[in-house]
């Protein structure tokens, strides 16, 4: 009782009804908010369709091409912007165009390039990806906090005017 008055200036009762009081405010505001919130599936999967660069970012293409870039061991990585078959790897259209026929793990050559031979192998193509399934948590959970948020601004807002009914005192 003497730590809590010199501490808060108050006896200890006092300061166990300060608290109970706080918790029944936080307990209200926490009620009264929750209940005004109601996520649907629906929300859920627009928000994942408005984010789905978050959720299916643009693959990876590794290609390894023999002849070149012995530092790398012929491997170059590109992001896909957009199809496999539009994207230049290379700044020779010719080789551009073997690289396009291939599939993950096959390889073309030989291509003449003047004095020179090269072979292109088509190593993987990675995408880090999240279904909808498996999103749909997080999503939820953001969702969740936003709304809580606008609607706990929101309601102390409405307090706050039903307060200014009369004068300040």
């Amino acid at each position: 009782n003497r730590r809590i008055l010199e501490e808060q200036g108050v006896t200890l009762d006092e300061a166990l009804r300060q608290k109970e009081l706080d918790t029944l405010v936080g307990l209200t505001l926490y009620q009264e908010i929750n209940r005004r919130i109601n996520i649907s599936w629906r929300d859920i999967k627009q928000r994942y369709e408005r984010d789905i660069d978050k959720y299916q970012p643009n693959p990876t293409v590794t290609l390894q091409v023999i002849r070149f870039m012995k530092d790398r061991e012929g491997k170059i990585e590109r992001l896909l912007t957009d199809e496999f078959e539009k994207t230049d790897f290379y700044p020779i259209d010719l080789m551009n165009e073997a690289a396009w026929t291939l599939d993950v793990g096959e390889w073309t050559g030989p291509i003449s390039l003047g004095n020179a031979n090269v072979w292109i192998k088509y190593l993987s193509r990675e995408q880090e990806s999240v279904s909808l399934y498996d999103a749909q948590l997080q999503i939820y959970r953001e969702l969740t906090n936003e709304r809580r948020e606008k609607e706990r601004s929101e309601y102390l807002m409405e307090l706050i005017e039903r307060a200014r009914v009369s004068s300040r005192e």
